[in-house]
């Protein structure tokens, strides 16, 4: 239990610290940077199911691909990249564009 909840600290704290600094930056979330989230998350997901079969090391704990709960993580995990991508592309044209284009234009 301890190791779920240090990933669970370590990949949150990670997806804060990023939050945190979108808020001071003025990067535009485009539509072809999905591509490559998308692209990485499969690659990374490919690796983690391949070592983890075929050594039979779990990588993350929970995350054996051979419980159910194992497929419950994995689809909020998915859930929550198309989340974290929307949220930055509706943050920065709700708020952040209008601003930047009246300070720019």
């Amino acid at each position: 239990m301890i190791g779920f909840l240090a990933n669970l600290y370590m990949h949150g704290g990670l997806l804060i610290a990023m939050y945190l600094e979108f808020i001071f930056n003025s990067i535009e979330f485009k539509w072809r940077h999905f591509i490559f989230i998308a692209l990485i998350g499969i690659v990374y997901l490919g690796v983690n199911v391949a070592y983890t079969i075929l050594t039979g090391n779990v990588i993350y704990p929970g995350m054996d691909f051979l419980s159910v709960l194992s497929y419950v993580f994995l689809s909020i995990a998915i859930i929550l990249i198309f989340v974290h991508f929307f949220a930055g592309y509706f943050i920065y044209y709700k708020y952040k564009f209008p601003i930047i284009k009246k300070k720019y234009c």
